[in-house]
């Protein structure tokens, strides 16, 4: 054993000779599977020599994401059978020849429980090799992540100033956090007698990632967004430098801001900043380090707590990454639920959850059974519920968007019969409005806007995406109701007066919504044909007649001179002649708008829409409009110019 002892290096302390005695030594080639995730735990490895990588699997096919390697002498492998449901929380496979130690978990569980005080000291070498994967993925996500990395910006820290409380409500507030609910009363009770109270203001830093942690902090109220920063250059240039990237905002009372370990202080690149005025439940790692020095069974229970609070936060980290990665709400709160199955009770609603995700009209059910799960699930379920809260955020405003355009329509078409048509497009900007502040969207140009109401805003017309379709199958156009609610309404305090397409006859929620607006109606591809419409010379009669009427009266006219929606790649189309002929044929001459718009037809979880807002023009100035060879190619060249301005936007929305 003692050549045993001289190789062990770092643990050859913690090691004794009867846990020794314990292990058997054993040389594994290359390629090897020492774990299997979910698969029931029968030995805990110690890496004395050569090369593993860990993988998580992901969904039901078998397909699998590496999240660590290790080469580092000392590293525990399938530790998370220390704990209860004691399953391999991951796969691991050999990727040099290997010579490890190797415990039968139930042999290793029976002597700990023999000797605590050992027990304590192998978990600490535990503890650390956790340390070492949650580092990793952390940095696998920092790379991962789409968002810029920022320096960031907060108040002046906090004092360290502590207040006490009445015992019960301390204790009410310790047990809504599942890190203490493997605790036994004794134990218990030396929390209570060690904890203390530390409010964080908004804006304030509550512990920095570039110092050692020693303060076990658990949120009673309040909200806390944690950031991840480089701890050295060692990450490489794809870490792009110094800066932190956003993680994840607590706000459910219970929750445990890091990991941390009593033994040692590791640093873990982890910032905490408070959004709102906070409080905090919060122990001392050097208190807590007293205790267990004191009472061995105390730190038998705390190192077993510490584990679990670790796993979590492994957990966390690694569900974020699949989320970098895996652009399917679906399948990564799937993901997130298969790796706490085995603990998770059969009756949890959580288990509902993917399958009302997959449909937008059920997943007002699935926020509904997370917020459940979150205020008043166990322990388990409550971590688990914030967790998919948290990667769900786009999502979920993707979602209030859907509900904000389902009440556009309804609350249009049940106004009173009486109710005139400016007053529905009104009313329809200002729910539009409500709606979009739940999307992302940046413009540029607004200075081109004209000063005065009276002119023509084109754009390119974009196809909206079938997320957005309401029930009864009516898209309501993103693109144009964005054009009218957020850039007309807001200069001029008037939507505009568009000019859309006539429905056909089976399109009932077409027309009962555009019935109320007083729009310009035209017949495109896309309209019914009855055979008795009026000529193509007819139609553009009509159709100048009315906007006219309308531009002479001061109102701004919104047209999509494609005629029709397409998709960015495709975008713009061909233009009509319909708005230059109209521009053309008033006097005085109003402006040409042109707007670029970008990202309009796809789904608004992880996307930023833009306009592009050009400079105004007057048509007689580039072309004769009866000159129809000339206008012909001026159309086909502003075609071009457009896709210029199309690019602009697409790269406002990618800045």
């Amino acid at each position: 054993m003692n050549e045993d002892h001289a190789r062990l290096g770092l643990y050859q302390e913690t090691l004794s000779a009867d846990l020794l005695a314990l292990a058997d030594e054993i040389t594994i080639p290359n390629d090897t599977h020492l774990t299997q995730q979910y698969h029931p735990v029968e030995y805990i490895y110690y890496q004395l020599s050569g090369r593993v990588e860990f993988f998580i699997q992901l969904g039901v096919n078998g397909e699998k994401l590496s999240v660590a390697v290790n080469e580092r002498n000392g590293a525990m492998i399938g530790w998370s059978g220390l704990r209860s449901p004691n399953r391999y929380a991951t796969s691991v496979q050999t990727r040099r020849e290997c010579k490890l130690l190797r415990w039968k978990q139930t042999e290793l569980m029976a002597y700990f429980q023999q000797h605590p005080d050992t027990a304590i000291d192998f978990l600490e070498g535990v503890l650390e090799t956790g340390f070492d994967l949650l580092q990793q993925t952390r940095i696998l996500l920092r790379k991962s992540l789409k968002q810029p990395i920022t320096k960031l910006n907060y108040a002046t820290p906090i004092s360290k100033t502590r207040f006490q409380l009445d015992r019960e409500t301390i204790i009410s507030w310790l047990q809504s956090s599942s890190f203490f609910e493997d605790f036994s009363e004794a134990s218990q009770n030396i929390l209570l007698e060690n904890t203390f109270l530390q409010r964080c203001y908004s804006g304030e830093k509550l512990f920095s990632g570039n110092q050692p942690g020693d303060t076990l902090y658990i949120l009673v109220s309040g909200s806390v967004n944690l950031y991840y920063e480089s701890l050295d250059d060692s990450e490489g240039d794809d870490s792009e430098g110094d800066g932190a990237v956003f993680l994840r905002s607590l706000s459910s009372q219970g929750q445990v801001l890091s990991a941390l370990s009593v033994r040692h202080n590791y640093q873990q690149g982890l910032t905490a900043i408070a959004n709102q005025d906070s409080l905090f439940c919060c122990l001392s790692i050097k208190d807590l380090k007293q205790c267990a020095l004191q009472n061995a069974q105390f730190g038998l229970e705390l190192q077993h707590s510490l584990l679990t609070l670790l796993g979590n936060h492994l957990r966390s980290s690694r569900a974020q990454l699949i989320n970098q990665i895996y652009d399917n709400e679906v399948f990564n709160i799937t993901g997130i639920l298969e790796q706490a199955a085995p603990q998770l009770a059969v009756t949890s609603g959580l288990h509902k959850v993917p399958h009302l995700l997959e449909n937008r009209l059920t997943q007002g059910d699935a926020f509904r059974c997370l917020e459940l799960a979150q205020s008043r699930g166990t322990p388990l379920e409550k971590n688990l519920a914030g967790l998919c809260l948290d990667i769900l955020q786009e999502t979920r405003s993707e979602f209030k968007f859907y509900q904000g355009i389902q009440q556009v329509y309804q609350s249009v078409v049940d106004l009173p019969p009486e109710t005139d048509a400016k007053q529905s497009r009104k009313d329809s900007a200002a729910l539009f409005r409500e709606a979009f502040k739940h999307v992302r969207y940046r413009m540029s140009g607004e200075e081109n806007l004209p000063d005065r109401p009276g002119h023509i805003f084109i754009l390119n017309h974009l196809v909206s995406h079938p997320y957005h379709v309401l029930p009864n199958h009516f898209e309501l156009s993103l693109d144009t109701n964005f054009v009218s609610s957020i850039i007309l309404d807001n200069k001029y305090g008037d939507s505009g007066i568009r000019v859309v397409r006539k429905g056909r006859q089976d399109e009932y929620a077409h027309y009962n919504y555009y019935s109320r607006m007083d729009y310009i109606n035209v017949l495109t591809d896309e309209s019914a044909q009855t055979g008795d419409e009026q000529t193509g010379k007819q139609q553009l009669t009509r159709f100048l007649s009315e906007a006219t009427n309308h531009l002479q009266q001061g109102k701004n006219i919104v047209i999509c001179p494609e005629g029709r929606s397409l998709w960015s790649a495709e975008s713009p189309g061909l233009f009509k002649p319909g708005a230059f002929m109209l521009a053309a044929s008033i006097e005085p001459e109003p402006y040409i708008v042109p707007l670029a718009l970008a990202n309009f037809d796809k789904r608004l979880r992880n996307t930023c829409l833009a306009a592009v807002i050009k400079p105004p023009f007057r048509v007689s100035e580039q072309v004769d409009v009866a000159d129809k060879t000339a206008l012909n190619t001026f159309l086909n060249e502003y075609q071009a110019v457009y896709r210029g301005y199309v690019e602009e936007a697409q790269g406002l929305a990618g800045g």
